[in-house]
């Protein structure tokens, strides 16, 4: 984080994104507040967040998928007119969540439990009600292409 210039006020677990998207009030908290969704699987949450969680706030996405294209991420994100910036985007996911806080905006690195969400949808239940955790690297990179997936 040195390198980079980082100094977050404050850490914590680097897992605890699975659990906070297990807690029904996260659904709640930011289903009308102006959202950016930043990552592989963006198109695919924001499906499942409008649909199932009725969320209307959420202006826009932008796809990350590789290291490559993290400037190009980052120019897209300024497009934007919004308040938090919903992040899955693997290690990149740390800059581009800065990256939202320097503009003025919230940036939450949700990383895992944007899986959570997606898988528990698939599942057919609400996050907080489903028993499991996600799988890592169920569907990534290309796999993802055409996410949510074409029946």
């Amino acid at each position: 984080m040195q390198y980079y210039g980082l100094r977050p006020s404050r850490y914590f677990y680097a897992f605890e994104n699975a659990y906070i998207s297990k807690l029904e009030n996260f659904y709640r908290w930011f289903k009308d507040v102006p959202i950016l969704l930043v990552g592989g699987k963006a198109d695919g949450y924001r499906a499942v967040l409008e649909r199932r969680y009725g969320w209307t706030g959420i202006v826009g996405t932008v796809p990350h998928w590789r290291w490559e294209s993290l400037g190009r991420s980052r120019a897209a994100m300024q497009q934007f007119d919004y308040r938090v910036a919903i992040v899955g985007a693997g290690v990149a996911g740390k800059i581009l969540t800065a990256d939202a806080k320097s503009a003025g905006h919230v940036g939450i690195d949700l990383g895992s439990g944007i899986d959570t969400c997606i898988q528990s949808d698939a599942d057919g239940v609400d996050a907080w009600d489903w028993p499991k955790f996600p799988t890592y690297g169920a569907a990534t990179g290309e796999d993802l292409a055409e996410y949510p997936p074409q029946k």
